[in-house]
């Protein structure tokens, strides 16, 4: 009975961990499009979940550069982020280098970013720069 006891309980433990675990599966977030408006390109950046809206800020990093001008919203329950990059610097950047969005700032030159993006909720690895997402 004693025994019967003790499996059960790590029986228990170990299903309430599963869904501890599954719960903190990050969203995957990817880059839907960009569009200039005004005298900015404005990236958009979607996720099957809302994005925090809380005391922290998002950064986008690509080509050795940051980006902090942006706006929430949501979209059929989805959530949105649209960065406001300058139109001069969207030209300037490397086509092919690799895009992150962290929640909070981290230094991206001294940083694994890919390392950090596998390990953490709070970066995402968006994939490879290209111009091509600009929609004429």
């Amino acid at each position: 009975m004693r025994y019967l006891a003790i499996f059960i309980l790590c029986l228990g433990t170990g299903i309430f961990r599963t869904q501890i675990a599954a719960a903190q599966v990050k969203a995957r977030s990817e880059i839907s499009g960009a569009r200039q408006r005004d005298g900015d390109i404005a990236l958009t950046i979607t996720c099957p979940k809302p994005f925090i809206n809380g005391n922290n800020r998002y950064i986008l990093y690509t080509g050795h550069k940051e980006f902090g001008r942006y706006e929430i919203s949501r979209k059929d329950g989805k959530g949105v982020i649209t960065f406001l990059i300058p139109k001069d610097e969207f030209n300037h950047l490397a086509e092919g280098s690799p895009v992150y969005m962290t929640y909070g700032h981290v230094e991206a030159e001294e940083t694994d970013m890919e390392a950090l993006a596998a390990s953490s909720h709070r970066c995402w690895s968006l994939g490879k720069f290209s111009r091509s997402v600009l929609k004429k």
